[in-house]
């Protein structure tokens, strides 16, 4: 375990850990990096006798302000990032994998695909499992949030998710066991199927009347606020929680049989182009694992970029003429099939007003991760745009939507959004899972008026996805940024019943205090 005293908030050593990705300045007074469950419990009963807040953080890939502290103890999981072991259910024919809440998305799938891991550490039963996996067909890990250096934990604790949710689901869908360090109980370890929600009183020696909230819509991306349905089970109260309740120390993955071709194709939109019809299509005729929107803007912001980015200077420019385009990926369990989708997708392009004669297509796995590298870059070029801004207007931030709506309103929240920023003269890009009905509109402002009127327009869309039975965030969380949002979609009961069973865990309040649930920032809803 190693500790660092905070003497000088200002020194840049300290930077990494202080913001994310979402740019909110934070503080510390010490950041602990632990290396196992025994040093999490040391340092939490250290902070509870101190009353000190804990804030938990990964990778700080987050864009929300989750990990960012506002004082007290920074717990940095990055260095738990062992993989502790592996078991494997007969009855499913399924194998599971043990890691520590700090291993990186990119490591595991590296891992995964190399099946070269350490074993010397693991018990003798795990490692007779290891033998049996490394001799089968190869596994998959199917969350792919476009961060690849994002920690499992984190993913976790947010509910991660990324372009091919479109077909797998998000983190959830792939979470069997978690132990996690509470303020309350220490360590407690839960495994799907072994409690339901009703069972906090059990687990955690209480007697409280267990509320009810805000139920998460099962055909909707949404990750607003605690989850919450009927019959739940217990352990998915605690994927995406956003770390409000305790420390994950270990987390037990389902692995999946890897696809034996992964084939990416971008198509690019003519004039006219009947977009929502394709998109409708899409979903009710192609097995498609991701369904991803670039808007005509983003395609330009891609190209300004072609000289700074290897991803993007290595592929084909894009003419001027298109007015948007579309990532498609396919999962193939092998070669059979592929000629058939590929002409049934090809012989309708043209009823869709999709351009027949010039496509990019991707089978072999480099020219694969080309254009998964192109679809990732967005976001990156997005933030570059917004620091060469800030260095005029140090006041102005990114400001950007994280929304879902349920398929019926595909069409009319894209119109409401392009309406609303060509009436505001407003500088936007438009991107992402379309495929989920789940757009990210990055607005670019230049002046304070532009970023204020930014952030109002934001406020009604909230307003209007809502009343569509929307979400305001599908997949990034609410963290300290987006408070205000949170409080437009659900009731002031739904947020008591939540601070309820956040008292229940953590009676103190002082993990991950300010985090989803009262939060000390007041920045508003910046980040993507």
């Amino acid at each position: 375990m190693q500790r660092i005293k905070i003497d000088n908030p200002s020194d840049d050593r300290y930077s990494d850990y202080l913001k994310d990705s979402s740019l909110l300045q934070g503080r510390a007074d010490e950041i602990v990096f632990c290396h196992n469950t025994k040093d999490v419990v040391n340092i939490i009963n250290e902070c509870s006798k101190k009353h000190s807040k804990i804030t938990i953080q990964g990778a700080m890939t987050g864009i929300c302000g989750g990990g960012v502290p506002y004082g007290g103890c920074v717990f940095n999981m990055s260095q738990m990032d062992g993989i502790l072991g592996m078991r494997y259910d007969e009855g499913r024919t399924e194998f599971y994998l043990k890691v520590q809440p700090g291993l990186s998305l990119k490591d595991l799938n590296n891992l995964l695909k190399s099946k070269s891991i350490d074993t010397s550490h693991w018990p003798a039963d795990d490692i007779e499992v290891y033998k049996i996996f490394k001799s089968s067909a190869a596994k998959f890990f199917p969350p792919d949030p476009t961060e690849s250096t994002a920690t499992i934990g984190g993913m976790v604790a947010c509910d991660a998710s990324g372009a091919s949710s479109f077909k797998y689901g998000s983190t959830r869908n792939f979470v069997e066991g978690l132990r996690i360090v509470t303020l309350s109980k220490e360590e407690v370890h839960i495994k799907r199927g072994q409690y339901q929600y009703k069972d906090i009183n059990q687990l955690f020696d209480t007697n409280n009347l267990l509320p009810d909230w805000h139920h998460n819509n099962e055909n909707l991306k949404d990750v607003a606020g605690l989850y919450c349905k009927d019959e739940m089970d217990l352990i998915d109260l605690f994927i995406g929680s956003e770390g409000l309740f305790g420390v994950i120390t270990e987390v037990e993955l389902k692995l999946m049989d890897a696809p034996q071709i992964k084939m990416g194709l971008m198509l690019f939109l003519n004039e006219g182009n009947k977009l929502i019809e394709f998109i409708d299509w899409l979903r009710n005729e192609m097995n498609a694992a991701a369904i991803e929107y670039f808007d005509k803007n983003t395609l330009e912001l891609l190209g300004c970029f072609r000289n700074l980015k290897r991803e993007i200077a290595d592929l084909p420019g894009i003419a001027d003429e298109y007015r948007g385009g579309l990532y498609l990926e396919f999962h193939l369990a092998g070669e059979e099939g592929l000629e058939d989708l590929l002409a049934q997708l090809f012989n309708n392009l043209n009823d869709f007003g999709i351009n027949e004669d010039e496509q990019w297509l991707a089978l072999e796995p480099s020219d694969f991760e080309k254009l998964k590298d192109f679809r990732h870059a967005v976001p990156e070029c997005v933030n570059i745009r917004i620091g060469d801004l800030k260095l005029i207007v140090p006041e102005i931030n990114k400001v950007g939507t994280d929304m879902a709506v349920p398929d019926i309103y595909l069409k009319d929240v894209l119109e409401m959004y392009r309406k609303d920023i060509k009436n505001n003269n407003l500088n936007r890009i438009i991107f992402g899972h379309i495929g989920n009905n789940h757009l990210h509109v990055n607005l670019l402002p230049e002046d304070l008026n532009s970023y204020n009127a930014s952030r109002q327009m934001v406020s009604s869309w909230a307003d209007r996805v809502v009343e569509w039975g929307g979400t305001v965030t599908a997949e990034h969380g609410i963290g300290r940024l987006k408070e205000e949002l949170l409080k437009q979609m659900m009731s002031k009961e739904d947020l008591d019943s939540m601070r309820v069973i956040k008292k229940i865990i953590d009676p103190s309040g002082l993990i991950n205090h300010g985090v989803l649930l009262d939060s000390e920032s007041k920045g508003g809803f910046d980040g993507i």
